[in-house]
């Protein structure tokens, strides 16, 4: 039986694949030669395929379930509820940011930003997004002030 020749290609060599030399008057020749190659390509991290390799874990959605106080006036400061908040990358009160600061992976401290309007709280994660359920009430503080004077 002849061997075929042992020759380095790149950082591989046809001798981690002797065991499947054969005859070059085989049929079989060239579908061994490619069979090797499919080998060394991929036990060398040249090809994936579905399913193998490392995968990157995708971290939960996160939830919002409740806003307290549930309704105050601009600057106030509000307790935003729920699930999966850690790493939290923007909040928004009815579309407009807001400044917050993330306490643990269920609460985050929000202060309701100048031009918010009474709507949904939005929360981004590197899980995804989430809104409240329900929305958020704006108060506006000089309404208010204006009333209490008067009477």
């Amino acid at each position: 039986m002849e061997m075929v020749s042992t020759r380095v290609v790149g950082r591989l060599s046809w001798e981690r694949f002797a065991p499947m030399a054969v005859r070059r008057t085989d049929s079989g020749f060239y579908l061994s030669i490619l069979f090797a190659l499919i080998l060394a390509i991929t036990s060398c991290g040249g090809a994936s395929t579905p399913g193998s390799g490392s995968s990157q874990l995708v971290p939960p959605a996160p939830t919002v379930s409740m806003l307290q106080p549930a309704s105050g006036p601009v600057g106030a400061s509000v307790v935003v509820t729920g699930t999966n908040l850690t790493g939290a990358s923007a909040l928004s009160f009815n579309g407009m940011a807001a400044t917050y600061t993330v306490n643990s992976s269920t609460q985050i401290t929000a202060t309701v930003p100048s031009g918010a309007t009474t709507g949904k709280v939005s929360v981004t994660t590197p899980g995804g997004s989430a809104s409240s359920a329900s929305s958020g009430r704006l108060t506006p503080n000089s309404v208010r002030l204006l009333f209490a004077y008067v009477i």
